[in-house]
């Protein structure tokens, strides 16, 4: 358009994973002594497989009407869902409840240009796929001493009808309010701008004088921006060093992993 030129392009993907065959399920996802990933016919590999929270007990009778999840249980706690009918909260409730593979994967580039100046911007995305944090079962569970979330503190349950998601504030409590379950789990979609590059080229007339072919300087940032509901450091992590040698099985479980620096480049490209 006159001076003004631009480009646009994008590529996606799908992708269903779901495994046909195998002898026997396979466990993965290791924390501790515990499992919470499970491959097994009809199901992604490396899936989520967790108890399923109903939401936050509001009263003794509602406790009393619920399948029974232990001696101890008080309004406050984490209601778990009965998946079997047999009045009975334990391991044979824990169901395949999310996948940490995208559904589908994104990109998508534009590159502008306006006489000298020229922009291009790199967006990628995810979507689909599950996180579980580690990092807030630990320090949203109660069972060990930190600090807990800001999110925690200003929702948890403090009485009757104050909080369906976040359950009361008890170190008795964290037996139940800390099982693996869909309580921890997120989803980890995103898109982000990946690479986002402006530079200028000095005209030609200018270079002649001094017997260069091009000159251009840029700027560019990378991972500026993420778009994302995910709240934990980076929705974009895989496996975390504490699951190395895990495999597959281990994917989407997020410690606290570092997440991707933002970083700012100043450069020059220089033809003679």
């Amino acid at each position: 358009i006159g001076s003004f030129n631009y480009t646009l392009s994008g590529n996606a993907a799908t992708l269903h994973n779901e495994v046909t065959e195998v002898n026997a399920p396979i466990v993965g996802g290791a924390i501790g002594s515990d499992r919470i990933t499970r491959t097994e016919k009809g199901h992604p590999i490396g899936s989520f497989y967790l108890y399923e929270m109903e939401g936050i007990f509001q009263s003794t009778s509602d406790i009393f009407t619920h399948a029974f999840q232990g001696n101890n249980i008080q309004p406050g706690d984490v209601k778990f869902k009965d998946q079997n009918a047999d009045g009975v909260i334990d391991g044979n409730d824990r169901r395949h409840i999310g996948s940490p593979i995208p559904k589908v994967t994104a990109g998508f580039n534009i590159n502008l240009s306006y006489h000298s100046w020229d922009l291009s911007l790199f967006f990628q995305g995810a979507y689909g796929q599950k996180i579980f944090s580690v990092l807030n079962r630990d320090i949203e569970g109660f069972y060990r001493p930190f600090n807990v979330t800001q999110r925690y503190y200003d929702n948890h349950w403090t009485g009757p009808g104050t909080s369906d998601e976040f359950p009361r504030a008890s170190w008795d409590a964290s037996g139940n309010n800390t099982k693996y379950s869909s309580r921890f789990l997120e989803d980890g979609s995103y898109t982000r701008l990946k690479n986002l590059q402006i530079g200028y080229s000095i005209p030609k007339t200018v270079l002649e004088r001094y017997g260069f072919d091009a000159l251009r300087i840029y700027l560019s940032r990378t991972n500026l921006l993420t778009f994302t509901d995910y709240q934990g450091l980076d929705p974009e992590m895989t496996v975390s060093n504490n699951a190395q040698g895990q495999g597959d099985g281990s994917a989407g479980l997020d410690w606290g992993t570092y997440p991707a620096a933002r970083s700012y480049n100043l450069g020059v490209n220089l033809t003679f």
